[in-house]
């Protein structure tokens, strides 16, 4: 029986190699079930029965050896032979699905995530080591199973959150480990400008030595930055930011604890520390002529990884490149309405304001986003623009906080009673922490409205 599949060459090819993987005895088992799970996936999208797979497969290789008889005969060439063993799998390809098995993100932030994790074995062939940002507005976002993930693959991992001193901190970087910052919304960016500035500082080969009490570090490593909220204005900058949001589907927990969970983990770190030894890097790749300056700087590396794995994947990580170039991340939306509601708060300066005024006064008032065509979070340009509702500005304020929790509207007494409002000191260590970087509104006298000393 023939059967005629509507099917690109590529991926035709691609169903031969997994396949081949599949049913190789003396393939490892954790390669051996990532190509299934991806074959399946391939085959689903052509509508291809598993059942069907096996002949299938044997038409094309017979097509296959057929045309390529032909072409020998007629230029009298011997066979070639295949320098790239057949049915293997990359070890970038496998850590992308290994991402995709415990976290849900778009396509292109697997790629961006996955080639972050293999520059923290390389990124000293480079001059700069871009910061990973994770964020989230709220908890339950898949952050805990990508940071396990980001301790199982990356180099030399280490651990600092709320609790870590500055010194200790600074020691971590110091060691060249990968340092992952969690619950970073409570590591103190906001307020500790030594903190900030060694993140900063940290992201090239500049100025990369810093002192504190007489003691000397080298802070150029790789960080990891997850938390609920948003990164400082020039962090962000730094910065492949990944926003994390919550997801319908069910991901499994991942225990970094669990054996039987560990296994291919550790089996794909083997493969990146191999790649790593022997990899030649092409340091300058070709960069795609809308990532510029900055932006350059943070996806060299992250290219040159990519094109060491052949030009599908150099292709995959360009898109990515472009994509995280082009966007407003969602920190940074969020940003420019803080920075608008700052303008608000201070036209006239008051020290409260209802919740239907303040989305009156930023649609009215803001300069820093066009908030009449607002695109989402992510600035997605594939989401119809619509005027930013009262749910839209809710959403981005509840990820500051203040006191250590999240900034949301409440009753408030004004001078013609109680309604729902925000009230100016919630912002104000945020505007402080930002102005630096910002244009700053007029601080006219403070006007204190009637009724609200009582509330």
């Amino acid at each position: 029986m023939a059967f005629t599949i509507l099917i690109t060459e590529a991926d035709r090819k691609r169903v031969i190699d997994l396949y081949a993987h599949v049913n190789n005895k003396s393939a490892n088992e954790h390669e051996a079930e990532t190509a299934r799970v991806m074959l399946v996936e391939l085959i689903k999208k052509y509508g291809i029965k598993w059942g069907d797979l096996t002949a299938i497969v044997a038409q094309w290789k017979a097509a296959d050896d057929e045309a390529e008889m032909k072409n020998r005969r007629q230029s009298n060439q011997p066979k070639s032979k295949k320098s790239k063993k057949k049915g293997a799998l990359d070890p970038l390809t496998i850590t992308v699905h290994l991402l995709k098995k415990y976290v849900d993100m778009a396509p292109l932030e697997y790629v961006a995530i996955a080639l972050w994790i293999f520059h923290t074995h390389i990124y000293e062939q480079f001059k700069t080591t871009p910061r990973l940002g994770l964020t989230s507005t709220t908890i339950r976002c898949g952050k805990t199973n990508t940071v396990l993930t980001l301790k199982l693959l990356c180099y030399d991992p280490t651990v600092a959150g709320p609790l870590t001193t500055v010194s200790a901190f600074f020691r971590k970087l110091d060691q060249h480990r990968t340092v992952i910052v969690d619950e970073v919304d409570n590591f103190g960016l906001l307020t500790d400008d030594r903190k900030r500035g060694v993140i900063n500082q940290g992201f090239d080969t500049a100025a990369p030595t810093v002192f504190l009490y007489k003691e000397e570090f080298n802070v150029f490593a790789p960080l990891v930055l997850a938390g609920i909220g948003c990164l400082p204005e020039p962090v962000t900058d730094r910065s492949i930011g990944i926003h994390l949001e919550r997801s319908d589907n069910q991901y499994p927990e991942l225990d970094d604890r669990n054996d039987a969970m560990r296994a291919p983990f550790d089996h794909v770190l083997r493969l990146i520390q191999d790649w790593a030894q022997n990899v030649k890097l092409n340091l300058e790749p070709e960069m795609p002529p809308s990532v510029r300056s900055r932006n350059a700087n943070k996806w060299r590396v992250l290219l040159a990884i990519a094109d060491s794995f052949g030009p599908e994947w150099g292709v995959k990580a360009r898109e990515a490149a472009v994509l995280f170039s082009g966007r407003l991340e969602a920190q940074e939306v969020q940003t420019r309405l803080l920075l608008d509601i700052e303008i608000v708060f201070n036209t006239p300066r008051v020290d409260r304001i209802s919740s239907a005024d303040l989305l009156k006064g930023v649609l009215e008032h803001g300069t820093h986003y066009e908030w009449t065509a607002y695109r989402g979070p992510k600035d997605d340009v594939n989401t119809a623009p619509h005027k930013l509702t009262h749910g839209d500005m809710s959403r981005l304020i509840s990820m500051w906080r203040y006191e250590g929790v999240p900034i949301r509207s409440t009753k408030i007494r004004f001078a013609e009673g109680p309604l729902m409002g925000f009230k100016r000191e919630w912002f104000e260590k945020h505007w402080k922490a930002y102005r630096e970087n910002r244009a700053q509104p007029g601080t006219p006298e403070l006007k204190v409205i009637e009724g609200s000393k009582k509330s």
